[in-house]
């Protein structure tokens, strides 16, 4: 009995068991003979890879063999429908993963795919690196853009053969089929038909130049890196000039960091850097004689501002104690392309400019550009008017792959009133140019009180490369000035309502200079250090034929009271004259200047960089009338050193610098004939701080710097000049330049500086702020371009801040602090750009430097077309 029952307890687990073994094997028997192409009903679409094995294990009969897959077996595939085939669920599998699936039969094997690398660098047809050009792999979304060497990396690379684009905005498209292993890195080199001209013109006009760009060889005379160099500089683009719809240089430089407008009543203008006056004296680091004319934005590339006594690499003749004002004109390119623009806007402003670039041989070895411009304006005051024109044509000739020649011109002509000069005598009750009784837009001189000039510079440049390593550059550069008459209009205020009216007169004048220089760079080795080195020399001769004339008995035309005559009638061309006596014993002395220069930029390691610099200076003043020979030699160092903290992104800097400036004769009042000062001397102190951060879409500059001059020279309430003070510039300087999106560029800027004699012969200007020289300067400027469908249509504001600056260092005579607010809309595509510009939008009375009166609230439109 108990055998039975147990016996009936066991034979239905048996056969159960039985059962559902045969149930298994018919299950598997079905699914075996379920074909790859033959539809399976999923659980879903959309399952991680380890679920789809086992789907297709239950419902097709696979065998999946693997090891090691990791985070595979999660990763989600996406199918377009649960009703699908098994072939369709492999491919899936295999395009949404980085597996590789190996079928033998029903049996699949699956295997971690290894990923490529790949390294290229992308170069222009005369072997520079190009920036920004975007790469892409065919067929797929993967990209990316070169960096400021060329250079673009791709990873995690299918293997097999890929397809690599090389493309530019204007520019076409280079293609290049190679073959990725797997784990391996496949090295790529593309050359674009373009060279670096070109592409830089492109990069240019297409609107895509980084602001933070930083990227010159005219601030240390050799290829030298911002976060290698251990001076400071701003660099103003085309970007800026063309978004700020700009007509005038000054309105550009008004975006340099620390830089306030002075206009001279003999036609030039300066800048404030640290505290001095900077006129534009540099073209593709060469003199530029350009006091007495006019500067078009017309052939202008970009304007580098060099910050510090600058004497070492540029000299006494371009240098001021606060920096050197370059300014970097157009060449040309191989495309061929035109543009015309036209600009009109208030008180009668009309200019038209053109560019012509084109390729006069097949083989594009002989290349030639020409700019011109011509401007006319009135002004918004009863007197003055500015009537303009250049001519710039530049010839490139491509010798052979080691010499390139360039030649090139500028032809300038101007009639143009020029801004009367106020001398305000303590009598006169005046603590600002706000108190000069005279209406805001009101002025007691005749249009015929006018000055015209022109003038004729030629350039040129022949580069050739002695090897790999070494270049030679040779230049030479002519300048004729030509000042047919040059009528300066003063007023002198004795009083709160009277003032005496006179003018002085010059010309004919014509001014020649003539200048070589011939620099060798080039880079070797010594044991571990790496060296960058220049090593150059310069020779100039500066000549004059002046003459100029004076009120009779050194008087005045006449006074005037504004008090009892509102409007008494403007001085004219005629009255003066008849009031005027020739200077027939003055006569201008001619210069020499011979210069030769080293700098050295030593490579400690990848992190630290010294640089070393010497130039010895040998200046010869002739003899001429009264004046007897003078003849100086100088030596001027300039010493910096640079550490990279993070590689490439951040670096702290010092640097110590030497400037000298040959002075001019100046001209003494009241009959007191001409003063000849000694050469003055500068010596700065400098540290502080550069930053080029997210893959340098933004570009930090901070620093604080120290000049001492020991033979300062200072003028007193009679405006007599004497050479006994000694003088120091201290102050901070901080400069953000960012394009953090595509299409939003950012300048903002502050600088403060106090700049006071510290020994003088009359105590009670020792400690004030030297003349015309705000404390405070600061600049901003944002302008953004949509991306989207309305692409090109672009906003942008900006202002600039200048502080009150002394009229005089010995009164407390000053001109006022102003904030001006300034406007811009545009829309641009390749082939045309419309801008409408609103300058000073707050409509505020404001004075330069010089205490004239500028432009309130104007606006100026402007079309441009290319083709």
């Amino acid at each position: 009995m108990i055998v039975c029952s147990n016996a009936g307890r066991v034979m239905p687990i048996l056969l159960k068991k039985l059962l559902f073994l045969l149930f298994t094997v018919f299950a598997l028997s079905v699914a075996a003979q379920v074909t790859d192409k033959e539809a399976i009903q999923l659980s879903k679409n959309t399952l991680t890879v380890g679920e789809l094995f086992k789907e297709l294990e239950q419902k097709a009969g696979y065998s999946f063999v693997y090891t090691r897959l990791g985070k595979q077996l999660e990763k989600i595939i996406s199918l377009p429908s649960a009703n699908t085939s098994a072939e369709k669920v492999l491919n899936e599998i295999a395009a949404q993963s980085d597996l590789r699936l190996t079928k033998n039969g029903k049996q699949v094997a699956v295997q971690l795919v290894e990923k490529g690398k790949i390294k290229g660098k992308v170069s222009t047809s005369d072997g520079q690196p190009a920036e920004g050009v975007s790469i892409t792999l065919s067929n797929s979304l993967r990209g990316t853009s070169t960096n400021a060497e060329g250079e673009f990396e791709l990873n995690g690379i299918n293997e097999g053969k890929q397809i690599i684009s090389a493309s530019y905005i204007g520019l076409a498209t280079q293609q290049v089929t190679i073959t990725v292993s797997g784990a391996h890195t496949t090295a790529v080199s593309i050359v674009l038909k373009e060279d670096a001209n070109t592409l830089q013109e492109v990069i240019v006009n297409s609107g895509t130049q980084k602001i933070t760009n930083k990227e010159t060889e005219y601030v240390a005379r050799m290829p030298l890196k911002n976060l290698e160099n251990p001076q400071v500089y701003s660099v103003i683009g085309q970007q800026i000039i063309k978004a700020q719809v700009a007509t005038d240089v000054k309105d550009v430089l008004r975006n340099a960091t620390g830089a306030a407008i002075a206009n001279y009543p003999s036609g030039g203008f300066s800048i404030t850097t640290r505290g001095f006056g900077t006129t534009p004296s540099s073209r593709n680091g060469m003199e530029m004689n350009s006091g007495r004319s006019t500067i078009d934005l017309a052939n202008i590339e970009r304007i580098e501002v060099l910050k510090g006594p600058s004497g070492t690499l540029f000299g006494a003749d371009v240098a001021t104690y606060g920096g050197v004002v370059n300014i970097v004109t157009k060449n040309p390119f191989e495309t061929t392309r035109t543009e015309v623009s036209y600009t009109a806007g208030s008180f009668n402003l009309h200019r038209i400019t053109a560019d012509v670039n084109t390729a006069l041989n097949e083989d594009k070895t002989v290349l030639l550009r020409v700019n011109a411009a011509i401007s006319k304006r009135g002004s918004f005051q009863n007197y003055g008017f500015s009537n303009d024109y250049q001519v710039a044509p530049s010839l490139s000739y491509k010798v052979n792959n080691r010499l390139n020649i360039l030649l090139d011109a500028e032809l300038t002509g101007s009639r143009r009133t020029l801004i009367p000069l106020n001398f305000i005598l303590p009598s006169s009750g005046f603590s600002s140019t706000k108190d000069i009784p005279l209406g805001y837009s009101a002025n007691l001189f005749n249009n015929e009180l006018d000055s015209k000039s022109s003038s004729t510079r030629i350039f040129a440049q022949a580069n050739y490369e002695i090897s790999k390593s070494w270049k030679s550059t040779t230049l030479f550069a002519y300048a004729v000035q030509n000042v047919e008459r040059n009528y300066q209009p003063g007023l002198t205020w004795f009083s709160p309502t009277e003032a005496a009216r006179d003018a002085w007169v010059y010309g004919p004048i014509t001014e020649n200079v003539t200048s070589i220089q011939q620099n060798f760079t080039g880079g070797f080795s010594t044991g571990f250090l790496k060296h960058k080195l220049l090593v150059g020399g310069g020779y100039r001769v500066f000549s004059t034929q002046f003459q100029y004339a004076y009120m009779k008995d050194w008087g005045y035309l006449d006074t005037v009271d504004i008090a009892q005559n509102s409007f008494p009638a403007p001085v004219t061309r005629e009255m003066v004259d008849d009031n005027i006596v020739i200077d027939a014993g003055y006569g201008s002395p001619s210069y020499e200047t011979l210069g030769v220069y080293v700098s050295d930029v030593i490579n400690i390691s990848d992190r630290v960089y010294a640089m070393l610099s010497l130039r010895l200076d040998r200046y010869k003043r002739n003899p001429v009338n009264t004046w007897t020979e003078f003849k100086q030699t100088s030596l001027s160092p300039k010493l910096g050193l640079v550490y990279q903290v993070v590689k490439d992104r951040v670096a702290v800097f010092g640097n110590y610098m030497n400037g000298f400036r040959n002075q001019a004769p100046i001209t003494q009042p009241n009959g007191g004939g001409l003063f000849m000062p000694d050469p003055v001397y500068a010596n700065q102190l400098e540290f502080g701080v550069k930053v080029e951060a997210v893959q340098k879409k933004a570009n930090i500059t901070l620093s604080y710097y120290r000049i001492a001059i020991a033979n300062a020279i200072r003028y007193t309430t009679d405006y007599t000049a004497l050479q006994d003070g000694k003088q120091l510039s201290s102050g901070f300087e901080g400069e953000v330049t960012a394009n953090p999106v595509a299409g939003l560029n950012i300048i903002v800027g502050y600088a403060y500086n106090f700049n006071r004699f510290t020994k003088a012969t009359d105590e009670t200007v020792i400690g004030k702020q030297v003349a015309s020289m705000p404390k405070s300067i600061a600049n901003f400027w944002l302008n953004y371009t949509l991306q989207g469908a309305v692409k090109g249509l672009g906003f942008g504001v900006g202002g600039n801040y200048s502080d009150k600056a002394p009229y005089f260092s010995w009164s407390e005579f000053v001109t006022p602090a102003y904030t001006l607010i300034d406007a811009t809309v545009y829309y641009e595509q390749s082939r045309f750009r419309a801008g409408l510009k609103f300058n000073n939008l707050t409509n505020q009375k404001y004075w330069d430097l010089m205490g004239s009166p500028q432009m309130r609230l104007n606006v100026s439109g402007n079309i441009t077309l290319r083709f």
